[in-house]
């Protein structure tokens, strides 16, 4: 559902090799490495082929999304965040990016960043940018989880480096009012409307309301009203109680991040370097 051209076997040249890339960050075996450790790790980042997959996947295509992710990397590390002629911006959709942090940061994500993560790239001659999504892997969001501090609603999920750490990159946008003025404007914006409190109970009371013969069969089958089940940090004795809970988690988390939300609402341009086209890459 990634709306991307097809990446066929014979598209080993020019404009065709540039997109229709689908990877992801995750658990199971590393199709390749970063040159970088994730933050207060030892181990180095990894990635995997999703789309083409380790079996289909060219050589030249490998390569190919390989270099331009070293390049990103390269200029995230870079102090002006420039490499290859290219400011970062110019490898990564940033509105993505943005989107990406607000609903793993809101739902305050176990698996944000380190795991679940997927991008994509498209074609040079269709916007040719990294992006990222989709989401995907929320299981253990919303306070669903009792370790890495998950079932509390201050703090960011991107600074938790929960477990194996996080890529570096977001410490990095982070600093970057590159990033957090597009950020700040875009979660001003949806507070006003999908993400405003009165929207968000309103969504969690639809569901409700169309899920209610669903979780009385549910429970009835397995009663684990009252139980604990791993790893839900809160023990509810009845349906109600879990989505008062669920209620309160999402408004006390709205009101920290309003409360903290980085950046001012401005338009920042990214410095214009020459040579943006220019791709480097350098193995380590």
């Amino acid at each position: 559902r990634v709306d991307i051209a097809d990446l066929n076997e014979e598209d080993i040249a020019g404009d065709e090799l540039t997109g229709g890339y689908v990877f992801k960050i995750d658990k199971g075996e590393p199709d390749w490495y970063s040159q970088y450790n994730m933050v207060f790790s030892p181990g180095k980042l990894h990635f995997q082929y999703v789309s083409p997959n380790r079996d289909k996947i060219q050589v030249e295509q490998k390569e190919y999304i390989e270099a331009y992710i070293d390049s990103f990397e390269n200029a995230m590390k870079d102090s002006e965040g420039v490499y290859g002629g290219k400011h970062y911006s110019a490898y990564i959709d940033i509105a993505s990016f943005v989107d990406n942090f607000i609903i793993n940061e809101i739902s305050k994500n176990l698996d944000a960043y380190r795991l679940s993560s997927y991008f994509y790239k498209k074609k040079d001659s269709n916007g040719g940018k990294m992006y990222a999504g989709p989401i995907w892997d929320f299981n253990l969001a919303w306070g669903n989880g009792d370790y890495c501090n998950a079932y509390f609603t201050d703090a960011w999920m991107y600074e938790a480096h929960c477990d194996s750490g996080n890529p570096f990159w977001w410490d990095k946008l982070m600093e970057e009012n590159y990033f957090t003025s597009p950020l700040k404007c875009r979660w001003d914006s949806l507070r006003q409307g999908p993400l405003h409190e009165d929207s968000l109970h309103a969504f969690i009371d639809e569901k409700v309301d169309l899920l209610q013969g669903a979780q009385e069969r549910n429970f009835n089958l397995w009663p684990i009203l009252g139980e604990y089940v791993w790893p839900n940090p809160v023990i509810h004795n009845t349906y109600n109680q879990e989505i008062n809970g669920l209620k309160s988690f999402v408004s006390n988390r709205l009101d920290w991040m309003d409360a903290n939300m980085l950046g001012e609402c401005e338009i920042v341009e990214p410095p214009t370097v020459a040579n943006q086209n220019l791709i480097q890459t350098i193995k380590i």
